[in-house]
C-alpha cells in the first residue's frame, strides 16, 4: 500500500491566476522590492487588509534604527519636564542649524504655564486679543500629534461688510464687493469673489467670475454644418478641404495655400504651417526657407555663444563685446570693479550698489520698502495686505488679507498661505489646521523637505525666504517674502 505525501512546487510569481490542484502546497516566489536603509532587508508578511490571503513588503530594520525605510535612528532621550495636573511630557525634535531636542508639557483642557502649573476657565491669548474684534481660543494642535503642543489664538470678527485681521484682531479691512452680484445661491467672500455651488445635473459649478451666470445653452438659430453650440455660441467645424465660419457656421471657406506648401508644411484656413522645432524651422510663405539655430555666420569668436543663428556675445569687466561675430571689442578704461561689466561705448555697466566711472563707490542697496539686493535684482517684499513689485519694489499692489486667521506658526504674504512644517510633517488645510505626517519615504534629495504635494525646496518662514529651483532642477537661490 502506497502512502500519499504532500507535494512541493516550486513556482516564479507571475502577474495573474496560477492554477494548481486543490490540497497541493505551492512555494510561490514572490520579489521582495521594498528599499530599505542603514542595513535593513525587505521580508513579505501577511496582511490581512488584503483580499484572500494578502501580503505586504516591511523592512526589518536593524537595532537603534526605526521607520517605514529604517531611515530613523533612536536615540534614548530623558523627558526631564514635572508636568502637573496631568500634563504628559513630550520631546520635539529640531534641526535649526544643529539637531537638538525641546522637552516640553502638553497640558489638559484649562492648563498652562512650562509645566501645566496654571489654571484658567478662559483661555489666555498673549497678546491679548482687541475686545470687540476677536475672541481667544484653544487650538488643540496635541489631538493632531503626540509631539505637537496646544495653544490659542485671536478667532476675529466679520460682519457683513468688513472683517478683522492681524494676531490680536488689530486691524480693519473692508470687505471686497462682487460686480455683478452673485446668483443661483452663490455667496460672495470677504475678497469680492463669487463662492458658486454645482450646477444641477452636473459635476461643474457656476462661473465665478460671472455673478454665478448661467450661461444660456441654446444656440437660436441653431448652428449648421456640424456645428457645436457652446454657451449660446457655435463652434463651427474645421475639415481638410476649408473650415466653416459665421454666427451659426453658414459660410465655408475653401482652404487653399497658393503656392502650396513645401517641406512638410500644412495648409491651415489659407496660410502654410511650417515644420519647426528648437534647432531649426522652416518658414516662407510656402515653407520653402530653411534656418538651421546652430549656424552663426560669420562663426562666433572666443567664449561667445551661437543661438538662434545670432551671437550671443559675452562681455567682461573690461571690455564690450559686440557685433554679427562678436568680433568687435570696445575697452572700459580701468576695467570694472565689484562685479561691474564694460558696456556700449566703454562706460561701465555696475551692479545695483555700486555707482562711479569704475563702479569703484558702494552706495548701498537701492531697494526701497525692505526689498533686498541679490544678484543685481531687488527681491521684493510681500506682507499681509499685498505685495512690492517693479525694479526697486517702488510699487505696490493690494490683496486682500486672509480670513480666517493662519494658525500654527503660518504666515499670510500678498494674499497666499504658508504653512509650517517640521521635521515630523506639516501643518496643511485654509488656515494650517491640519497636520500630516511626512509620506514620502526616502526619495527627497537634501535639501528638499516631504510636504502635502511631494517633495519641495525647503522655506524659512521666520526669516520669510524660500529656496528655489535652478534650471538643473536643483534647489538653489532664494528670495524673500
Amino acid at each position: 500500500m502506497f502512502q500519499v505525501t504532500s507535494i512541493i512546487v516550486v513556482l516564479f510569481f507571475i502577474p495573474g491566476w496560477i492554477s494548481v490542484l486543490y490540497g497541493v502546497e505551492v512555494d510561490v516566489a514572490v520579489p521582495c522590492n521594498k528599499t530599505c536603509l542603514h542595513g535593513g532587508h525587505c521580508v513579505i508578511t501577511p496582511d490581512s487588509s488584503c483580499l484572500g490571503s494578502g501580503f505586504k513588503q516591511i523592512c526589518n530594520c536593524p537595532p537603534s534604527y526605526t521607520g517605514e525605510f529604517c531611515e530613523n535612528f533612536l536615540i534614548k532621550v530623558e523627558c526631564d519636564k514635572i508636568c502637573e495636573n496631568g500634563g504628559r511630557c513630550v520631546v520635539n525634535f529640531t534641526n535649526e542649524g544643529c539637531k537638538s531636542f525641546l522637552t516640553t508639557c502638553v497640558c489638559p483642557l484649562n492648563y498652562y504655564g512650562d509645566l501645566c502649573e496654571t489654571f484658567r476657565a478662559d483661555p489666555i491669548c498673549d497678546p491679548p486679543c482687541t475686545a470687540g474684534q476677536g475672541e481667544c481660543v484653544v487650538l488643540r494642535n496635541s489631538q493632531l500629534a503626540p509631539h505637537l503642543t496646544d495653544g490659542t489664538y485671536c478667532n476675529c470678527s466679520m460682519s457683513a461688510t468688513r472683517y478683522h485681521y492681524g494676531n490680536q484682531c488689530q486691524h480693519l479691512q473692508q470687505k471686497g464687493t462682487c460686480n455683478p452680484p452673485c446668483r443661483n445661491g452663490g455667496e460672495c467672500n470677504y475678497k469680492g469673489r463669487c463662492i458658486c455651488p454645482q450646477r444641477p445635473n452636473s459635476d461643474s459649478p457656476y462661473e465665478s467670475f460671472e455673478g454665478c451666470r448661467e450661461f444660456d445653452p441654446v444656440c437660436n438659430p441653431g448652428c449648421q454644418n456640424g456645428g457645436t453650440c457652446f454657451r449660446g455660441i457655435c463652434e463651427c467645424v474645421i475639415t481638410e478641404q476649408g473650415y466653416y465660419n459665421g454666427p451659426v457656421c453658414e459660410q465655408f471657406i475653401e482652404k487653399i495655400c497658393n503656392p502650396a506648401c513645401q517641406n512638410g508644411g500644412t495648409c491651415r484656413r489659407g496660410f502654410c504651417r511650417c515644420k519647426q522645432n528648437n534647432l531649426w524651422e522652416y518658414y516662407g510663405s510656402a515653407c520653402e526657407q530653411f534656418q538651421d539655430y546652430r549656424r552663426c555666420s560669420p562663426p562666433c569668436e572666443d567664449d561667445s555663444v551661437c543661438q538662434y543663428s545670432f551671437c550671443r556675445c559675452i562681455s567682461n569687466a573690461s571690455q564690450y563685446i559686440s557685433g554679427s561675430g562678436c568680433s568687435n571689442v570696445i575697452e572700459c578704461v580701468g576695467g570694472c570693479l565689484n562685479g561691474g561689466t564694460c558696456d556700449y561705448g566703454g562706460k561701465c555697466r555696475c551692479l545695483k550698489e555700486y555707482t562711479g566711472f569704475n563702479c569703484e563707490t558702494y552706495t548701498g542697496c537701492p531697494c526701497l520698502n525692505n526689498g533686498r539686493c541679490v544678484d543685481d535684482e531687488c527681491h521684493c517684499v510681500a506682507n499681509e495686505t499685498g505685495t512690492f513689485n517693479e525694479d526697486l519694489c517702488s510699487n505696490f499692489i493690494f490683496h486682500y488679507p486672509c480670513y480666517p486667521p493662519v494658525l500654527n506658526g503660518g504666515l499670510c504674504s500678498g494674499g497666499n498661505i504658508f504653512c509650517l512644517y517640521d521635521d515630523v510633517g506639516y501643518f496643511h488645510g485654509d488656515q494650517c489646521e491640519k497636520y500630516s505626517l511626512k509620506n514620502c519615504g526616502s526619495s527627497c534629495l537634501e535639501p528638499e523637505v516631504c510636504l502635502e504635494e511631494g517633495c519641495i525646496c525647503p522655506y524659512n518662514l521666520t526669516e520669510r525666504h524660500f529656496t528655489y529651483t535652478n534650471d538643473n532642477g536643483r534647489c538653489k537661490g532664494q528670495y524673500y517674502l
